[in-house]
Formats: C-alpha cells, sequence, structure tokens
C-alpha cells in the first residue's frame, strides 16, 4: 500500500509541476487547486488504466510531454493489478492526496523562501564586513587590506 501512496503523490506532484502557470489568469489561479482537484478525480473515473489517466490528465492541462523519471518507474515497475490500484487510491482519496499535495508544496514554497532569506542575510553580512575593511597602504606605496 505504501507503494500505491508513493505512486499516487509522485504522479501528481510530477503532473502539477509541469502546468503552464504563464498563461493562466489571476482568476483561474485563485481557484487552481479545486480545478486541480476536480480534473483529477475526472479523469481517475473516466479512464481505465495509469496511462490513459495521466495522457488524460495531461491533456486537462495542456501538458503536452512529460520528462519524470517516476511516471516512467511507475509504468514499468507496476503491475496493472498495482496500476488499477493507483486509480481507486484517486477516485476514492482525491481530497487527501490533493491536500498533501498542497502542503508539500507550502512545505516547499517555505524552505525556498527560508533558504533565500539566509542568502540575503549572508550576503548583507560580507558586505557590511567589507564596508567595515579599511584599505592601507604599505611602505612601498601598494594598497593591502587590514582585516
Amino acid at each position: 500500500m505504501q507503494d500505491i501512496y508513493w505512486a499516487v503523490s509522485s504522479t501528481l506532484s510530477n503532473i502539477w509541476g509541469v502546468i503552464d502557470w504563464e498563461g493562466m489568469n489571476t482568476q483561474r489561479l485563485f481557484n487552481i487547486w479545486n480545478e486541480f482537484s476536480n480534473k483529477v478525480k475526472s479523469a481517475a473515473y473516466t479512464t481505465n488504466s495509469y496511462e490513459n489517466f495521466v495522457c488524460k490528465l495531461c491533456q486537462k492541462f495542456g501538458i503536452s510531454t512529460l520528462r519524470f523519471r517516476e511516471i516512467s518507474q511507475i509504468n514499468k515497475k507496476f503491475s496493472t493489478h498495482d496500476k488499477n490500484e493507483i486509480l481507486k487510491e484517486l477516485r476514492h482519496n482525491t481530497q487527501m492526496h490533493i491536500l498533501e499535495l498542497r502542503l508539500n508544496r507550502e512545505i516547499f514554497k517555505e524552505q525556498r523562501e527560508l533558504l533565500e532569506k539566509k542568502k540575503y542575510q549572508r550576503e548583507k553580512e560580507t558586505l557590511k564586513a567589507n564596508e567595515n575593511r579599511k584599505i592601507k597602504l604599505n611602505k612601498k606605496g601598494e594598497p593591502y587590506v587590514s582585516q
């Protein structure tokens, strides 16, 4: 069952990651999680195979190519029975998996913001340290930096 949850999570995450956000208007972006959830559920209910589900969901979001190792691994390593279990899981627990994806995206976003904040702070400290250095001349009249 752990593998099924991993497959569902990886599939949704990979598809979410290649959606073209540039072409979407603000109103659509405001409701994107509901739209994604509805399209996942619709694609899961109207297809009879994992491969068709992925293709249908990609078509709904205008995704022309997927280049993700996880989806390829699922396609190759999972049996037909397991792929059907993935579809069942998507049909019956769509909202839970969408919420999980949403939480993971938020955690990733917060971690990235924290790293950017730390990087900015380090750069600021480096600039301040460089401002505090004084340039002196040695006996030959050549500059050197004292610390």
